[in-house]
């Protein structure tokens, strides 16, 4: 009789509500099989070893580095400070833009813009076209206040509504001493960040392959549908030197120079990231030597 009704049921339909029930029943009826499953887990990269004492002493406002391969903190100093980040901001920009989802290939037109005094730009005309990729390109690679402005009004609607979208990314990305006020930099109070929170940001944008390798060109064309050409050359003057592979510069008269780089160590990848820097680049290199002079890798 048991058996009668389980057939008599197998006899609903496959689709809609019934599908599921249906689906159930079966997995009963089947011989139950015992599977012998080994779980593989990756082995995890063995971090460096502390070769030297002290701590890193520089004059930046805040400084955190760390190998993403093991996860190992290298230098921290005032890492959770709520600092302005000037174009470091556009790091939110593009993450909120990727993860929209919007092809890379997808021809868009570029909207109305205001520059501010200092603004690097691009040379974007209102009204022309180009793809969604090049023009976030451009904002990463130039730093153009063009470029994120209409990142921010084409993949939100208007910049407001996308500075919204940007609070609420850092929010679930657990960025607790970050907000953002605009999707450019600007100097603003509401607009501010820490070495902590960009570093994380940082390390989730490298994991998509179009940001790791934008971040990473020294220099691009980008072409217009008219057919116009324009170069970006990266603001980054550490890319290439010294095993540096990126990511993200920044200067303001209220943030002073920001840099978050990535530098390749043996099979390692060392970021670090400085704010409020008097001098970005040089600051990096001397914490990187003092960092390859204290560990072992």
């Amino acid at each position: 009789m048991r058996e009668a009704a389980l057939i008599g049921l197998l006899l609903l339909p496959k689709w809609g509500v019934f599908a599921d029930f249906r689906s159930s029943i079966e997995d009963y009826l089947e011989p139950q099989k015992t599977v012998s499953v080994q779980k593989v887990i990756p082995p995890v990269p063995m971090g460096p070893l502390r070769v030297g004492e002290g701590a890193y002493a520089g004059n930046e406002k805040a400084i955190y580095s760390l190998d993403l391969s093991s996860d190992t903190s290298l230098i921290e100093n005032n890492i959770d400070d709520r600092l302005q980040i000037a174009s470091l901001t556009k790091l939110m920009t593009a993450y909120v833009a990727l993860k929209e989802g919007k092809a890379l290939t997808e021809s868009v037109t570029i909207p109305v813009f205001v520059l501010e005094p200092g603004d690097a730009v691009v040379g974007l005309n209102t009204g022309e076209q180009l793809s969604y990729g090049d023009l976030i390109a451009s904002m990463l690679i130039n730093s153009g206040s063009d470029a994120a402005q209409s990142v921010a009004t084409i993949s939100g609607g208007d910049q407001t509504k996308f500075v919204a979208q940007m609070n609420l990314a850092a929010a679930g990305l657990g960025l607790t001493n970050t907000h953002f006020a605009n999707p450019v930099g600007w100097d603003s109070l509401e607009n501010y960040s820490s070495a902590r929170d960009i570093a994380n940001l940082t390390r989730v944008l490298l994991g998509n392959t179009f940001f790791r390798e934008t971040v990473g060109s020294k220099a691009k064309v980008v072409t217009t549908k008219a057919g116009r050409q324009i170069a970006l050359t990266s603001t980054n003057q550490l890319l290439g030197v010294n095993g540096f592979a990126g990511v993200k510069t920044g200067y303001t008269y209220g943030a002073l120079e920001c840099l978050t780089s990535l530098e390749r160590v043996a099979d390692h990848e060392i970021l670090t990231v400085v704010l409020g820097s008097g001098n970005r680049f040089g600051e990096t290199t001397a914490a990187n030597t003092w960092t390859k002079q204290h560990f072992l890798w």
